[in-house]
């Protein structure tokens, strides 16, 4: 897993991947993703909240890579669940964005630890982290992805609420431009 990561992460940072941009249905990505985690979620009795603000969200990227955003995201949300937690999927429209969050009910990040949890290897304190069950480098890759598509992700863990990763992709130009209609026609 850790060559893989690797790989991946020398592949994004070199520039020599070239994003396959294409608009996709950001909500309809959620959904699949989440399926491919089902066993996990039923296992550990999580309850999931899907919030999104329309029915179809496009976006324009690379959806084989923002799937692999979504993926470790929901990953790492599962992973840091408390067993019967809940994991909440929002998004949203907001200045041309989406804005895409995943946020858990785990013991969240530690404030000291928050400046650095997309910095390459990082883990946090070690009693989180299940034995041999991250290299450290899943944040690290998610971020470069997000900013290799021009967009930006942050975290976010308030005190006893668990984390929050939320990051954002551009609206697919033909979406922005039914919405200013449908705005303007009010």
């Amino acid at each position: 897993g850790m060559v893989n990561d690797l790989l991946d992460l020398a592949r994004i940072e070199s520039g020599t991947y070239e994003l396959k941009i294409a608009p996709f249905d950001i909500n309809e990505l959620m959904i699949r993703t989440l399926l491919t985690f089902e066993a996990r979620v039923n296992a550990q009795r999580i309850e999931v909240d899907m919030n999104f603000e329309n029915e179809r969200t496009l976006v324009e990227g690379d959806s084989a890579q923002i799937a692999q955003v979504v993926r470790n995201l929901v990953d790492n949300a599962i992973k840091f669940s408390p067993e019967g937690g809940k994991l909440t999927l929002r998004i949203r429209v907001e200045k041309g964005r989406a804005v895409v969050s995943v946020k858990d009910e785990g013991e969240g990040i530690r404030e000291e630890d928050l400046p650095y949890v997309f910095d390459r290897f990082f883990k946090g304190e070690k009693a989180h982290t299940p034995a041999g069950s991250s290299t450290g480098l899943g944040l690290s890759i998610v971020k470069r992805i997000v900013e290799q598509h021009g967009q930006e992700i942050t975290a976010a863990s308030p005190r006893g609420e668990g984390a929050c990763f939320t990051f954002t992709l551009k609206l697919y130009e033909q979406q922005n431009r039914e919405t200013r209609a449908r705005v303007q026609r009010r």
